[in-house]
């Protein structure tokens, strides 16, 4: 049998445990909360750690549904159980960087990509980045290294596919540059470079430069 632990006289949010009755089975406490009322409650409920009860009812009147009055109001991200893109992007990055079970933990967190100490907290990583640019995402400007004001900007779908970890660094003449930009530079396609230098073995020079010998003859 669990022990149950009396809780004559300790409060709970607006809430003061006054008697402990059984109900169904089920132990609940009489309380008394500070509006004046008086509700039962399942012992259980009063001491959760995730949404426990912390009044008769009357706080819930007690806090607008809007606003900044709201004693609840952080930032605005999260109103009426609606979550603001701002607010997704960050529980993402979070969730990626220092969860375990997470599915991109292992491209993240596992290989020690961690999120600032000041981004820990939603709204300074507001703060700091503003509210994304439309059509653009939070990307990192170098991969080796974590998440922070420093390291972070707003992305469009092309430069974080050339910022990709998997995406293909030239070095030539002192230049270094993605596989893609080399390909668009040069005007030759990027699967025929591809091709040159992975499959081919070609050395950086021959493949930028060899002419394709379809349009050599004006195929």
């Amino acid at each position: 049998m669990p022990k149950h632990i009396d809780l004559t006289g300790k409060k709970f949010g607006k809430l003061t445990a006054l008697e402990k009755i059984k109900i169904n089975g089920l132990y609940h406490w009489k309380c008394r909360c500070d509006c004046g009322n008086e509700k039962t409650v399942v012992a259980g409920n009063l001491k959760r750690k995730i949404k426990p009860t912390k009044s008769c009812g009357c706080l819930n009147n007690e806090v607008p549904r809007k606003g900044i009055d709201n004693p609840n109001y952080k930032h605005g991200n999260a109103l009426n159980g609606v979550r603001s893109r701002m607010l997704n992007i960050w529980s993402g990055m979070m969730r990626r960087c220092h969860d375990k079970n997470d599915a991109n933990y292992p491209n993240y967190g596992a290989r020690g990509i961690v999120v600032c100490e000041r981004w820990q907290t939603f709204s300074n990583f507001l703060e700091d980045m503003k509210d994304a640019p439309v059509g653009l995402s939070l990307d990192r400007i170098d991969n080796n290294k974590g998440y922070s004001k420093e390291n972070c900007r707003w992305a469009t779908n092309t430069q974080q596919t050339r910022n990709c970890r998997s995406n293909v660094i030239l070095e030539h003449n002192g230049a270094a540059k993605p596989l893609s930009v080399w390909a668009e530079d040069t005007g030759i396609n990027y699967f025929t470079l591809y091709s040159r230098i992975k499959k081919l073995g070609w050395n950086v020079d021959k493949a930028l430069y060899q002419q394709d010998r379809k349009k050599a003859q004006g195929r």
